[in-house]
């Protein structure tokens, strides 16, 4: 098996802790903060932050290296709606032409989804859903399709871990992949394409509740909830 290149796991480190939210939305680092945080040689992070900068994850901020680009309330609604355009037409499709290989694909991928380590793990069952997500859209064998929904799907789960605590994400992640699955098992097009339907619009709309949704904020930053602090009693 071929070794990864060191930039390939250091895109990796950094693309993981942009989504994940310890690389908060706006944090300015430097590329020589870069290095000390990743342990990487300055021509290494340079090729990941270009890759990076093409997800558009971090942007270039002049004087002061590159800045973590911000989540905003227009991205939830881009976000979702491109996902449904996407995903809509590629589950119509796939319940069409699901094989019984297909679908034995899919149930190991709910399987996993169903352990208790991924139950108890928010990034380990958004891996699952993303997995299950392409599958559906390998069986249409349209590889544009995958590669255009595989950066929005990073979206969606930056979106998602900034405004949802893991006890509302990880079940809601869980009964979209069984959802979705018994849906193509039945190989009914329309009975597909409602299941997608219904799992994004309702998880779009319920984000958008979330804060406040008008024109002269539809392009307000929107950070993680502050954590209360527990109160004292006696």
């Amino acid at each position: 098996m071929e070794k990864p290149k060191l930039s390939d796991l250091v895109y990796g480190r950094i693309r993981f802790d942009i989504i994940q939210g310890a690389l908060p939305p706006g944090q300015n680092l430097t590329e020589q903060e870069f290095c000390r945080r990743y342990d990487a040689t300055l021509a290494t992070v340079r090729v990941a932050l270009i890759r990076l900068a093409h997800d558009s994850l971090i942007l270039a901020a002049p004087r002061k290296g590159y800045t973590v680009s911000r989540v905003t309330v227009r991205d939830i609604q881009e976000v979702f709606d491109f996902r449904l355009l996407i995903e809509l037409a590629a589950t119509g499709m796939a319940a069409e032409m699901i094989t019984t290989d297909d679908l034995r694909s899919l149930e190991a991928i709910a399987r996993d989804a169903a352990k208790p380590e991924v139950n108890r793990s928010r990034p380990a069952m958004f891996e699952a859903d993303r997995q299950f997500r392409l599958a559906v859209l390998d069986i249409t064998g349209n590889r544009r399709a995958a590669d255009a929904l595989a950066p929005m799907l990073d979206w969606s789960e930056r979106i998602v871990s900034l405004l949802w605590p893991d006890d509302v994400i990880i079940p809601r992640l869980r009964a979209g992949i069984e959802g979705a699955l018994a849906a193509l098992c039945s190989g009914e097009k329309k009975k597909a394409e409602a299941q997608v339907y219904v799992t994004l619009t309702d998880m779009r709309d319920e984000l958008l509740s979330q804060v406040m949704v008008s024109d002269p904020v539809r392009d307000m930053d929107i950070y993680q909830p502050a954590m209360e602090a527990p109160s004292r009693q006696g």
